[in-house]
């Protein structure tokens, strides 16, 4: 990441929201979400969220770097049919060393319809194989291929809290 990336930068980006972007088309195989309304779906708004920020950070990356979202903190507060015009304007409020801070709201053609922030960094992966890929099996969270993780019991027999299901905890060293 350049040096010419810094707090105060802000970048607006437009798009109109075709129908596939509603909530029956986000997961098309799930009969809850096709019961939907035909609305612009959170999570295609998430993406276009960050999609703004990877647009206001490209001028200030390096040749072959790219940004990962590392964390994304927005609500979304009214619905947006299809046909109309969604802007997302963007402002980055931190820069910590490779990590950035942004302030995002989404507006309609009517009003905003969410706001929040986001974080990312920037990423060189010549390979495009994510981290958690390219990591020994004994650090990879999951435990090694094939094995399920065994768990132990931290709460009394479910007797003790009815309707309740017990809570289990990998045994040993989880964060690893």
């Amino acid at each position: 990441m350049k040096e010419t990336l810094k707090v105060g930068l802000e970048h607006v980006h437009t798009y109109r929201v075709p129908e596939n972007k509603t909530v029956p088309y986000l997961y098309p195989e799930a009969k809850a979400f096709q019961e939907m309304p035909k609305v612009f779906a959170t999570g295609y708004m998430v993406g276009l969220m960050e999609w703004a920020c990877i647009e206001a950070m490209a001028p200030h990356m390096e040749p072959g770097e790219g940004s990962v979202g590392t964390l994304v903190n927005v609500t979304h507060t009214a619905a947006t049919p299809p046909g109309m015009t969604v802007t997302v304007r963007v402002r980055c409020i931190g820069v910590e060393g490779r990590r950035t801070v942004w302030d995002i709201e989404a507006k309609d053609d009517v009003e905003v319809i969410g706001r929040g922030t986001t974080s990312g960094s920037p990423s060189t992966s010549p390979s495009s194989t994510p981290a958690w890929r390219r990591r020994p099996p004994e650090r990879n969270r999951t435990g090694r291929r094939g094995e399920r993780r065994r768990l132990r019991r931290i709460l009394p027999p479910r007797e003790t809290f009815p309707g309740s299901p017990p809570l289990y905890l990998p045994i040993g060293n989880f964060f690893r």
